[in-house]
């Protein structure tokens, strides 16, 4: 994950590849160039990281879940690369969504998608410690 957080910091101290940052913050519907550099930064280098990291071990374990309830060999490829698919498509739309509620809360401040923000990210940290910090 640090590669993805090393281009997310290009993104934002690059201001996407426009050389200059009032063009992108236009471009993507900021009022100012504050708005967009926060916001930036933070789908960038908190939220993006976060699901990536959070991915590939929710793959993994859904996959152990597989090989422990299906003794059969074809069914445990055939359900564990279900589950392995569902679960990388739903960290996507997990991602997009907090982006999404992230814009709405910088460009017009909503306290339904704020909370909605938080919930998701409290969502993300609960996840974490239930994968990296939690001695099984």
């Amino acid at each position: 994950s640090f590669p993805l957080w090393l281009l997310g910091l290009v993104f934002v101290l690059g201001c996407d590849g426009r050389s200059e940052c009032e063009t992108s913050a236009m471009y993507a519907g900021y009022g100012t160039v504050s708005e967009y550099m926060a916001s930036n930064a933070a789908i960038n280098l908190l939220f993006q990281p976060l699901v990536n990291v959070l991915g590939l071990p929710l793959m993994l374990w859904a996959n152990h879940l597989t090989t422990t309830c299906f003794s059969a060999y074809s069914l445990q490829i055939l359900i564990g690369s279900v589950l392995s698919g569902l679960v990388l498509k739903l960290m996507d739309n997990l991602f997009f969504a907090q982006r999404g509620m992230l814009i709405v809360v910088v460009t017009r401040f909503s306290t339904t998608w704020l909370a909605g923000l938080i919930a998701s990210v409290i969502l993300e940290l609960v996840l974490f410690w239930l994968l990296f910090l939690r001695s099984w």
